[in-house]
């Protein structure tokens, strides 16, 4: 790898400090508290970004997790948009749901 291409990749910012989660796996207790301590952090610094994006790929799961998702999503001063990618089901299509409508 050249210097540039270091450099280069030294620079680039992860997924998450662009401001977007990846949400890949069964809706759990555990995959949620990600999600919530993703928005909740975007939270706490200022400037806000004007905002998240979660991309969604699960075939669902627990639907009290799901709720606590959606109701960190309600209460964030930045909004939260919703992208569908592949399978959206169950538990999962309440927190699609819950998401900001696109542009």
């Amino acid at each position: 790898m050249s210097k540039e291409d270091k450099k280069a990749t030294s620079q680039t910012p992860s997924v998450e400090e662009c401001g977007i989660f990846l949400l890949m796996d069964e809706i759990s207790d555990s995959t949620c508290k990600d999600v919530i301590q993703f928005i909740i952090s975007k939270n706490l610094v200022k400037p806000y970004p004007k905002y998240l994006q979660l991309i969604i790929n699960s075939g669902g799961g627990d639907l009290q997790a799901a709720f606590a998702v959606i109701d960190t999503m309600k209460g964030s001063a930045i909004p939260v948009y919703t992208v569908g990618l592949g399978c959206v089901a169950s538990a999962a299509i309440a927190i699609f749901m819950a998401g900001e409508k696109g542009k």
